[in-house]
């Protein structure tokens, strides 16, 4: 059985061929509230989510961060999303979607009839 450094290898070698593995809904709900990436706050740093954010605001604190965390990593290793500093998260990381992520969330939302999340504009 592969390591946990071998299956995250898997994981980035099936994204670059496009096939990407996510949780469904999951996964799709955490990039469509994700700002794109280069969403700047005020000019002055990246606008973006950490997972407790992504808890409270997409999954109403159902869905820990700390099960939160471990998309992350996989949707980061996928290319979909980037992890990125912000000043006052006391270190944790912060996450913004892709141009990859946002096109593999819109034909998601296309396919599955939902309307395309924008959180770009919200910067709160």
């Amino acid at each position: 059985m592969a390591g946990k450094e071998g299956m995250y290898e898997q994981i980035a070698a099936r994204a670059a061929k496009g096939d990407y593995t996510l949780v469904e809904p999951m996964d799709y709900m955490i990039i469509g509230h994700l700002n794109d990436e280069g969403t700047m706050f005020a000019g002055a740093y990246p606008l973006a989510h950490t997972t407790t954010q992504v808890s409270r605001d997409v999954f109403n604190k159902q869905i820990p961060a700390t099960l939160i965390g471990p998309r992350m990593n996989s949707l980061t290793i996928q290319g979909l999303v980037i992890q990125v500093k912000v000043p006052g998260n006391l270190g944790k990381n912060a996450y913004q979607r892709t141009q990859k992520g946002k096109h593999v969330y819109e034909e998601w939302s296309r396919k599955n009839g939902t309307s395309a999340q924008d959180s770009s504009a919200v910067e709160g």
